[in-house]
C-alpha cells in the first residue's frame, strides 16, 4: 500500500464512510418535547454537521425548544442541551385548557406543565406586553398571578395575591 492509497482511503472514509457518522445523540432537558425521534435516524457526518443548520431544523420541528446548545464529541456523539419553553398563562379555548408562552403563542401540552400553576387568562388578547409582564412576575416567584380578565376596551385586570390590579393595554 502506497502513501497515496492511504490518503485516498482516508479521504473516502472521512467523506463517505462512517468514520464520523453520528451514532449517539445525548439529550439533556425535557425528553417529552420530542414527539418524534425519526429526525435523529438520518445519517449525518459529525465533521460536516452545521450547528446552525441542525439548531434551525430542531427548533422548527420541535416548537417547545426555547434554547439549544449543540456540542460535537468526536468520533460519533452529538450532545444537545435543551431549554424548553415555559407557559406564562393558561386559557380555555373550545373547552380545552391551553398554555401560552411569553410571546403569546400556544404551547403543546406536556405533563411538566401540569405540575405548576399558571394565571388563567379570561379574555382573548394578543398583547405582547401582557405576556412579558406575566413572564416577569412568574420569574420573581414573589407574586402569584391567579387570573387575568378583560374589563373593557383597553383595560384588563390582574388578580395578584388577592389584589386586583387594573392595567391599560396597548392595541
Amino acid at each position: 500500500i502506497t502513501s497515496f492509497g492511504i490518503v485516498v482511503w482516508f479521504i473516502r472514509e472521512v467523506l463517505f464512510g462512517d468514520l464520523f457518522t453520528i451514532k449517539v445523540v445525548e439529550i439533556s432537558g425535557n425528553p417529552e418535547i420530542f414527539d418524534d425521534l425519526t429526525i435523529f435516524k438520518k445519517s449525518r457526518n459529525l465533521l460536516f454537521l452545521s450547528e446552525k443548520e441542525i439548531s434551525s431544523e430542531l427548533k422548527q420541528r420541535f416548537v417547545l425548544i426555547d434554547n439549544l446548545k449543540i456540542q460535537k464529541q468526536f468520533l460519533h456523539t452529538l450532545k444537545l442541551e435543551i431549554v424548553s419553553k415555559k407557559p406564562v398563562a393558561q386559557m380555555i379555548q373550545n373547552g380545552q385548557l391551553i398554555y401560552i408562552d411569553k410571546n403569546g403563542e400556544p404551547l403543546p401540552k406536556i405533563s411538566e406543565f401540569a405540575k405548576e400553576t399558571y394565571p388563567l387568562l379570561n379574555c382573548n388578547t394578543n398583547t405582547s406586553n401582557l405576556f412579558q409582564l406575566l413572564d416577569l412576575l412568574q420569574q420573581t416567584k414573589e407574586l402569584l398571578v391567579v387570573e387575568v380578565n378583560c374589563v373593557s376596551s383597553g383595560y384588563l385586570t390582574l388578580l395578584v395575591d388577592e389584589v386586583q390590579i387594573i392595567l391599560p393595554v396597548d392595541k
